[in-house]
């Protein structure tokens, strides 16, 4: 889930993750409202003015579990809308179909792909790689190719301007 975050905001910016924090809070603050609304908290045992009252559990249950199954149910919600779409997009390259295949052909083929710019310096543009590589968006799947090959190239990220920079060692 990580790699889905980063490129959340590679691709939609900080703005979506400001949208989607406003949401949360929206969501926190209508859960302890119905909370509120179906009053979990258990009542006293302790009589009102000297006389005993006697207490029955039934109502305090009924809208405890209500409100768990409410929570549950918004829970999975969120869960099946993730589920459903973190796997929708992913780039994938293998170069046994392309073999020789340089860093300035992967950039201009996935460049198109995404609202990231990706940067090949001019010393890492020939660079070919080989293997398979697979990202959950244009910028990880560089990453991943920066990883295979941390010897030889660098890759700095920028989530606050949106770029990726992929330089020769």
């Amino acid at each position: 889930m990580a790699e889905l975050g980063r490129c959340v905001v590679f691709e939609w910016g900080w703005q979506f993750l400001a949208v989607v924090a406003g949401a949360t809070v929206v969501l926190v603050i209508a859960l302890v409202l119905l909370a509120r609304f179906f009053k979990l908290n258990l009542p006293s045992t302790t009589p009102d003015e000297g006389e005993a009252k006697g207490i029955t559990l039934k109502g305090p249950v009924v809208r405890f579990l209500v409100f768990v199954g409410l929570v549950v149910a918004i829970g999975y919600a969120i869960y099946f809308a993730y589920d459903k779409f973190h796997a929708s997009y992913a780039v994938l390259f293998n170069s046994t179909s392309a073999p020789d295949v340089n860093l300035e052909s992967l950039r201009s083929k996935f460049q198109g792909e995404t609202h990231a710019t990706i940067i090949i310096s001019d010393r890492a543009k020939a660079f070919s790689v080989a293997g398979r590589y697979e990202g959950a968006c244009p910028p990880d799947f560089f990453e991943s190719i920066c990883r295979q090959y941390s010897d030889r190239l660098s890759c700095n990220a920028s989530l606050l301007d949106r770029t990726l920079t992929v330089d020769a060692k």
